[in-house]
C-alpha cells in the first residue's frame, strides 16, 4: 500500500506543477542570458564586453549548458527543477520510508513554485536535503563527500553551509579521517571555484554578493530576515516551528538520545542565521527558506506519533496548505501574465522600435533583457559593479552609461504621479528624468491581472503590515525616452 500511496504524491506533484507550468520569474532570464551568452560564443557574461558575475549559481549554468542549444534554455530550467525535486522526493521516500513527510513537502506550495519557477532553488535543495540527511542521519560517506563540490558551485552560501556541516560533523564523531577526507574536497573545491571567477571576473566573490550583502551587517536587513522567516511561520501554522522547538527542548532534556539529532538541528539552525544576516528575499514563495524546509520537516514531522493527535496535526497542516496554495497558484498564474503584459511587452517594443545597441537602465533586468537583447545597466546592481558597491553616486553612474531608455518602476501610473516603492527608482525619477532629461515614453503595470483576483485583494488586506506589496496600488513599468535622441 506505501508504493501506491507513494505513487499518488508524485502524481499529485506533477499535476500542481502542470497547473503553474508557464510561471518563470524574472531573475531566472538573468541566468538564461548568461548561458545563451555562453552558447553564442560571447563568454560568461550579461553585457557583451562586461566582465561581472551577476548569477547567483555557476552549477545551475553548467547544468544548463548540458542542453546546448539556446532555445532550450528556458524549457532546461524548468526540467532541472523538476527533475531535482523528483530526486529529492525518491531519496526522502527510500531512506525514511514515510509517505507523510513527502505528503507535506509536495502539499506546500512554495516547493511546488520552486521546482517550476526557472531559477537554482530546487537544484540547492535537493542538494542541500540529501547532504545533510546523508551527512547526520541516513549515513552514507560516500555520497556525502561526492554532493560537496555541487554544493560549493550551487549557490554563495554552499559553501559555509558545507564549512559548518563538517565541524559540526566533526565536533560530535571525532572521526578524523573523514573529516580530513571531506575537507580536502571542500578547499580544492573552494578553491577552484575562487580561481575560475578570479580568472573570469578578477574577484574573488560574485557580485550579487555586494548587491544584496555588502560583507557589513546591517539591522535594517536582520530585520528584514526576521521578518522573511516570519511570513513563511504564518504560511505553515508555525506547526514545524513548534514541532522542531519541541526536538529542540527534548534534546537538552535528554542529550544522548538526541545525539544523532542534535547535528541536523545545529545546521537547521546555522540556515536560517544565514538568511536573517541576508535579509531575506524580494521574490515571494520564501525561497530562501525552501532549500532547508525537507530537512526542517524531516525533524518535525518525522517523529510524530501515528495517533489521533499526529495524525491531526498533519491533516491541520495540510488543510492550512490548500488554503495558502488557493492564494500562491493564484498568484504566479496573475504574476505570469504580469511578465507578459509588462515585461515581455517592452522587450518586444525595444526590439522592434530600436536598434539592437540601445542601451537601458532599469531594475527587472531578466526578462526585458533576453528578449530585446539591448545593452543592459542594472540599477539594483546584480550585474553591475558600480550600482553595487557605489550606490549613492548612482545617477552619476547612469549618466556615465548614457542609457537611451529609462524603464522605472511606479506603484502609481503617471498620470497620478510617479511614487516608486523603490528608493533608487524614485532618486533617479527625482534627480534625472524630472530634470527634462527623459521624456515619458510609455508604462504597463505588472500588477493587471492580480488586481482582479478576490483572494489576492483579502490576503493583502489581511496581512496588509507584513506584505512587501499589500500597499501598491500596482507595479507600472514607467519607459522614459532620453530627450532629443533615440
Amino acid at each position: 500500500m506505501k508504493i501506491y500511496a507513494f505513487a499518488a504524491l508524485i502524481l499529485i506533484y506533477l499535476m500542481l506543477i502542470a497547473i503553474i507550468f508557464p510561471f518563470t520569474v524574472d531573475d531566472a532570464y538573468i541566468t538564461y542570458t548568461y548561458a545563451r551568452n555562453i552558447l553564442r560564443g560571447k563568454g560568461p557574461v550579461f553585457n557583451s564586453g562586461e566582465r561581472v558575475e551577476g548569477f547567483t549559481s555557476p552549477l545551475h549554468i553548467l547544468a544548463l549548458l548540458a542542453f546546448p542549444h539556446e532555445r532550450a534554455i528556458i524549457p532546461a530550467g524548468k526540467l532541472i527543477g523538476i527533475i531535482s525535486g523528483l530526486a529529492l522526493i525518491l531519496y526522502l521516500y527510500r531512506r525514511t520510508d514515510n509517505n507523510w513527510l513527502i505528503a507535506v513537502l509536495v502539499a506546500m506550495p512554495s516547493f511546488t513554485i520552486s521546482s517550476v519557477n526557472g531559477m537554482e532553488t530546487m537544484l540547492f535543495t535537493a542538494l542541500l536535503s540529501i547532504f545533510l540527511l546523508s551527512r547526520f542521519i541516513c549515513i552514507s560517506r560516500a555520497m556525502s563527500m561526492f554532493l560537496i563540490p555541487f554544493l560549493v558551485f550551487a549557490r554563495p552560501e554552499g559553501a559555509f553551509i558545507v564549512l559548518c556541516a563538517l565541524i559540526t560533523d566533526y565536533l560530535f564523531k571525532r572521526n578524523r579521517g573523514y573529516f580530513l577526507n571531506s575537507m580536502a574536497i571542500f578547499i580544492i573545491s573552494s578553491l577552484t571555484l575562487f580561481i575560475l571567477r578570479f580568472l573570469l571576473y578578477g574577484e574573488f566573490l560574485p557580485n550579487t554578493y555586494f548587491a544584496k550583502a555588502g560583507g557589513i551587517m546591517d539591522m535594517h536587513r536582520v530585520a528584514g530576515g526576521f521578518l522573511y522567516i516570519l511570513k513563511f511561520g504564518i504560511k505553515t501554522g508555525f506547526i514545524p516551528f513548534l514541532l522542531f522547538g519541541i526536538h529542540i527542548l527534548k534534546g537538552i532534556k535528554n542529550p544522548v538520545g538526541y545525539r544523532d539529532k542534535w547535528p541536523l538541528i545545529i545546521m537547521v539552525l546555522v540556515y536560517f542565521a544565514v538568511i536573517i544576516y541576508e535579509g531575506g528575499d524580494w521574490i515571494p514563495f520564501s525561497r530562501f527558506i525552501i532549500p532547508i524546509v525537507p530537512v526542517l520537516f524531516f525533524l518535525a514531522f518525522d517523529g510524530l506519533p501515528a495517533d489521533r493527535k499526529g495524525v491531526g496535526i498533519i491533516i491541520l497542516f495540510l488543510t492550512l496548505q490548500v488554503i495558502v496554495g488557493a492564494y500562491e497558484f493564484s498568484y504566479v498564474k496573475g504574476r505570469q501574465k504580469g511578465y507578459d503584459h509588462a515585461h515581455r511587452y517592452i522587450a518586444e517594443y525595444l526590439k522592434a522600435n530600436f536598434p539592437k545597441d540601445t542601451r537601458v537602465a532599469l531594475m527587472d533586468i531578466g526578462i526585458i533583457k533576453y528578449y530585446s537583447g539591448n545593452p543592459v545597466f542594472d540599477i539594483i546592481g546584480l550585474t553591475n559593479k558600480y550600482a553595487a558597491r557605489d550606490p549613492d553616486n548612482l545617477t552619476n553612474h547612469i549618466r556615465d552609461f548614457n542609457p537611451h531608455i529609462l524603464v522605472l518602476v511606479s506603484s502609481s501610473s503617471l498620470k497620478d504621479g510617479f511614487s516608486s516603492p523603490f528608493k533608487r527608482d524614485q532618486v533617479i525619477y527625482d534627480s534625472i528624468v524630472q530634470n527634462g532629461e527623459y521624456k515619458f515614453l510609455l508604462e504597463r503595470n505588472h500588477f493587471r491581472y492580480l488586481q482582479g483576483i478576490r483572494i489576492i485583494r483579502f490576503y493583502r488586506r489581511l496581512f496588509r503590515p507584513l506584505s512587501s506589496e499589500g500597499h501598491l496600488e500596482g507595479y507600472y513599468l514607467a519607459v522614459f525616452l532620453k530627450t532629443g535622441g533615440s
